[in-house]
Formats: C-alpha cells, structure tokens, sequence
C-alpha cells in the first residue's frame, strides 16, 4: 500500500469509530461527544497509532477540513492525551465522511457532466464535488501537473514529461518509470472515483489526458 492509501485508511478509520460514537450519542444541536481512543482502539481492529490519532484529529480532521474543534484532553501535553472532548460540526463531518468512505459514494462520476480539473495548490484530482488527493512534490503530482498544461487528448512524448518533472533529459528506458507513474494515477483516479475509465491514456510511449479541458 502506498503512503497516500495507507494516509487516506487511517483517516477512515478514525472517522468511522467517531460515527460510531456519534450514532450512539446522537446529534443534537452541538454534537459533543466524549472519545477515549484508546478503549476504541481494543474495539475496532486495524487501528492507526496513539501518535497517528493525535495528528488526524488535530491536523487532518480540525486544522484542515474544519469538522471538529478539540474541546478539552485528558492531559495537559497534547502528545500524552488519549481522550478527547470533541465538538463535531454535524454537515462537514459528513460530507469528508462520504468522501472517504467507499461504501457510501452513491453510483458513479458523470465524467461528462462533472468537471475533472486538477488543483496545484492541492496536489488534488477534483471531479465534481469529489476530490482525489496525491502526495505533494512526487512522481505522480508533476505528471499532472504537466498533464493538465496540456489540451485534452493531445499525446506528449514521456521524454518531454520526465524533463519536466525531473529537469534532466533521461535514459531512453526510462520512459518505464514515466509509464508506471501514469498507471498509478489511474489506478487512484479509478478506485477514488468508483469509475471505469481512465485518466491518462499511453500509446507510443505518449500519454494523453482524456478529460477535463
């Protein structure tokens, strides 16, 4: 599993036992629940680290998507705490909820309607209100970084892509590793996205977008 994928798994799992205390409190008009990671950790198996914890819910889940605030910790030095007071702010939670649980995506992308565009700023793959985030600064940024300079379904060489990601000229067989990046963003784009088509396509040793604008 790569690190994006084992990233977005934790997530999950952490979203998934806050519903699950969610939907045993209940919302109210301030959802406030009381959550010791430790006990959940013996309850639902696959569970990140203490550490990983404490950084998905105050950097992923409060500082970035802004569907919680921490309330109060057990502890006072944020690393030694192990349950959390948190306020859930009830549409947000839900909306990341959906977007990272797969079960709950309802049917498929219209990749004729919905809009794919790529964010920079993001390093995310958007289709629609659904977002795909890659690692910032690897392989796979910089080929849609460069992909998404380009029109749709013009085909460029992996010679120019691999100059432009990496600022060398490169082997003649090192169109493999341009060939692998491309595959591993459709695999994303694929499984993110519960579709069937491809973003990228290869032929000729060039790839060519195949939406967006």
């Amino acid at each position: 599993m790569d690190p994006i994928e084992e990233a977005n798994k934790e997530i999950l799992w952490v979203l998934r036992v806050l519903k699950k205390t969610i939907e045993v409190e209940g919302y109210g008009k301030i959802c406030v629940i009381n959550v010791n990671f430790s006990d959940l950790m013996l309850e639902y198996p696959n569970s990140p680290s203490l550490t990983n914890i404490r950084h998905i819910v105050r950097n992923q889940l409060e500082k970035k998507h802004k569907v919680l605030e921490i309330v109060d910790t057990n502890n006072d030095k944020w690393y030694g705490s192990t349950r959390f007071i948190l306020e859930i702010k009830e549409q947000k939670f839900e909306k990341l909820y959906k977007e990272y649980e797969p079960t709950e995506l309802k049917g498929k992308v219209n990749l004729k309607k919905d809009h794919v565009k790529f964010l920079e700023d993001k390093s995310t793959i958007v289709v629609g209100d659904l977002e795909c985030p890659l690692l910032p600064y690897k392989n796979e940024f910089y080929l849609c970084k460069v992909m998404f300079n380009q029109k749709v379904n013009t085909p460029i060489s992996w010679d120019f892509i691999y100059k432009e990601t990496t600022g060398d000229e490169g082997p003649k067989n090192e169109w493999r590793s341009v060939y692998d990046t491309m595959r591993k963003v459709n695999k994303r784009f694929m499984q993110k996205f519960n579709i069937d088509y491809k973003l990228f396509s290869w032929q000729n040793k060039t790839i060519k977008r195949n939406f967006g604008t």
